[in-house]
């Protein structure tokens, strides 16, 4: 077979050999004789921060008369410093279990109803990559990031991620090994790998009260943002990790607009997957709800539809898909709002780490990447860029006024 690179910077181990060995796996070992594979695009700079993202068609007969063609995503660790951290993150290999453990079967209970595009394969050798099935074709694309999802871009997403949580509960009642192999938060382990990504916060955080010093209204803010500052180190864990009196899920815990594919008809949401199950985790369903809310509604939605996502899109799914399990006891929409309110601080730390960079306009978006962000003068400039759009201000204030009405800043 035949595999061209199209004039892309390609690694070179994506080879015949490589392509036949996803599709041996894929496939679960059927006859398949791979013809081709075109790629199509090379890692796009500025959009992803883990991961080098690349895009090929694969040309394929199973047995017919005819061949057929499938688009492919393959996904590995990027190269450098970033790539030697995630990889010591074990980020990648969290996500391969779970790929091959936990999401087959909590499709098997929502009787294959698809929460993710279809994997095919995980290798970890030369470096760590996974292919799987490109769904652009089928019709499912990101949503704009910079202008943030509406109400039913919202409330579609509320909706599965009920469906996730509440069939990764009944899984728990009967396959618990499964889910407790991811009870630990790589993105809240307190050791030396996570040093990049608290550099990284930190210097958000300090660039972030420069600016709230400048926003009428919010005089005593940039003081107590400061102050929360100093307690993140030795905090982090106990505030972002599971803990052991909550109600635990299969949290994705890296809920943003950029990890969702929406599918359109007549121009309006229908369907949607989930993608970039890296730092996913067996903790509680507040992780999810405080990260999406704080990066990727609407401003108007953030601020006047926030008890109706809740309550209307998800609390409304999580228990009738938990009757159609058979699982009780169910837990109360006041179990669910305790366990968002609990989760609050993750919010705010992921709208520090990302909302202005979601804000951006892509055409500002090509230096973007966390080497430089760690470097104080492009990350400042960065910074600056993302943190005075009009989006980033309305739900930062936003933030900043509820943190400090439940005591997360005092």
């Amino acid at each position: 077979m035949l595999v061209d690179f199209n004039n892309i910077n390609i690694p070179e181990y994506m080879d015949s050999e490589f392509f036949e060995a996803a599709f041996r796996s894929g496939f679960n070992d059927k006859i398949v004789k791979l013809k081709n594979v075109f790629f199509t695009m090379g890692p796009k700079l500025g959009e992803n921060y883990v991961s080098h993202i690349y895009r090929a068609n694969a040309t394929y007969n199973d047995g017919g008369s005819d061949n057929k063609i499938i688009s492919l995503i393959i996904k590995t660790v990027p190269s450098g410093p970033v790539g030697g951290h995630i990889a010591e993150m074990g980020v990648f290999t969290r996500e391969r279990d779970v790929y091959v453990h936990a999401l087959p079967e909590i499709e098997r209970l929502l009787d294959g109803e698809a929460i993710v595009p279809k994997f095919l394969y995980y290798t970890p050798a030369p470096v760590e990559t996974f292919v799987f099935v490109d769904v652009t074709p089928l019709g499912y694309i990101l949503a704009d990031r910079v202008k943030g999802l509406d109400e039913e871009h919202c409330g579609l997403v509320f909706e599965k991620l009920a469906k996730l949580h509440a069939a990764s509960i009944a899984l728990t009642k009967k396959q618990p090994q499964i889910l407790r192999m991811l009870s630990e938060d790589l993105f809240a382990k307190n050791d030396g790998n996570q040093d990049m990504m608290q550099a990284t916060l930190l210097n958000n955080f300090e660039h972030l009260a420069k600016v709230v010093e400048t926003w009428p209204g919010f005089k005593e803010t940039p003081e107590k943002i400061r102050r929360f500052m100093s307690t993140i180190p030795q905090n982090m864990a106990k505030w972002c990790g599971p803990s052991d009196k909550e109600i635990k899920v299969l949290a994705h815990n890296d809920l943003w607009v950029n990890n969702i594919l929406f599918k359109y008809k007549d121009g309006k949401p229908v369907d949607l997957y989930f993608i970039d199950f890296q730092g996913s985790v067996y903790s509680s369903p507040g992780v999810d709800f405080t990260h999406f809310l704080y990066t990727s509604p609407q401003f108007d939605v953030l601020d006047q539809k926030r008890d109706l996502l809740i309550e209307g899109y998800y609390y409304k799914t999580f228990k009738s898909t938990l009757e159609n399990l058979g699982y009780s006891p169910i837990p109360t929409l006041e179990n669910i709002l305790e366990e968002i309110e609990k989760r609050e601080t993750v919010g705010f730390f992921w709208s520090a780490m990302k909302l202005f960079l979601i804000s951006m306009d892509p055409s500002d978006c090509g230096e973007n990447s966390l080497e430089n962000l760690n470097d104080k003068d492009k990350g400042d400039r960065i910074r600056s860029i993302g943190m005075s759009s009009k989006r980033f201000v309305s739900t930062m204030q936003y933030v900043l006024t509820r943190m400090e009405k439940i005591g997360v800043l005092n």
